[in-house]
């Protein structure tokens, strides 16, 4: 009888230790993306995430806003008559309505994504910007800033997207407001900087080469551009959402989430839920969001034929 009771009492901790690993692995299995975001909360991390989208989204701003000082210096100078002002100030926005869809539709795919894609519009931005301080005349310009325009528009929905998708929900709307006062911020510091250079310095002559005040300010104007996509190049993740959702690397996508709790929380794991950043645990999510109408994700037969490692991609 007392060995009886003694494995009676033995199964039913093991039916309750069960039970509780299954209760947990239906929480775990619920949670998702977003709540465990919210997990991860607010630190240091985000704090460069936001930087760096607040850089980038200041340099479309100084791209912009710079062009309007220009068009009052460089009239005379390239013999520019009202009509071409106007489109010349036209211009750059039509060249970002086709950058917004050739690089917003470029970020959403596996091979790209958006820390690639706010590289290379950022560079386009920053090269055709300052190509334009060497432009011989008005059709040249015209040119160079529609170039320039077609890498604000990929870079400034981007941006906003690439920081929303390391932000938790709750709150998400602050940070991305705070990071929307980059823009004026950037145009104030431009428009400073513009009073500062064209009517206070003169033209002068390399050789037979007449060098104009706005000549001038149109170069350091591309230098915010370059530093964005410096920084989009060496120091940043990738978007762990678009990791996990689009590029279905899930492993990758883990390490990005562990740096963000590691980083915010200063280094002390103690406190940290290995299981709820298992590789596995944010595949099961995947696969739980998909339903027939997901564009992005494939059928079932795809997602389950992906290798956890994302190997295959």
């Amino acid at each position: 009888l007392l060995v009886s009771s003694v494995m009676h009492q033995d199964r039913s901790v093991e039916l309750k230790s069960l039970i509780q690993h299954r209760d947990r692995q239906a929480e775990i299995y619920e949670m998702g993306y977003e709540n465990l975001l919210s997990v991860l909360g607010i630190g240091r991390y985000h704090y460069g995430v936001i930087a760096a989208a607040a850089l980038s989204n200041a340099a479309d701003a100084v791209e912009i806003v710079a062009i309007s000082f220009v068009i009052s210096a460089a009239k005379d100078d390239l013999a520019m008559s009202s009509l071409d002002e106007g489109i010349l100030t036209a211009i750059i926005f039509l060249g970002m309505m086709f950058g917004g869809w050739i690089w917003g539709s470029m970020a959403d795919q596996a091979r790209f994504g958006r820390k690639k894609i706010l590289f290379y519009s950022l560079m386009v931005n920053g090269i055709f910007g300052l190509l334009s301080a060497f432009t011989l005349d008005f059709y040249m310009l015209l040119v160079l800033r529609f170039c320039s325009g077609v890498g604000v528009g990929g870079s400034i929905p981007v941006t906003f997207t690439y920081a929303a998708e390391f932000l938790p929900k709750e709150k998400r709307g602050f940070w991305l407001a705070l990071l929307a006062v980059s823009w004026p911020f950037a145009a104030t510091l431009t428009s400073l900087f513009a009073y500062a250079i064209i009517p206070h310095v003169d033209s002068f002559y390399i050789g037979q080469i007449e060098v104009q005040s706005w000549r001038l300010f149109l170069i350091p104007c591309s230098v915010p551009a370059f530093a964005a996509s410096l920084v989009f190049y060496r120091y940043v993740d990738p978007s762990p959402k678009w990791l996990i959702y689009t590029k279905h690397n899930f492993i990758k996508g883990s390490k990005v989430l562990v740096k963000i709790y590691e980083v915010n929380h200063g280094g002390d794991m103690d406190a940290f839920d290995a299981e709820l950043f298992e590789p596995n645990v944010l595949k099961s999510w995947v696969q739980k969001e998909m339903d027939v109408d997901a564009a992005l994700l494939g059928d079932d037969s795809e997602m389950n034929g992906l290798d956890i490692d994302g190997s295959d991609v």
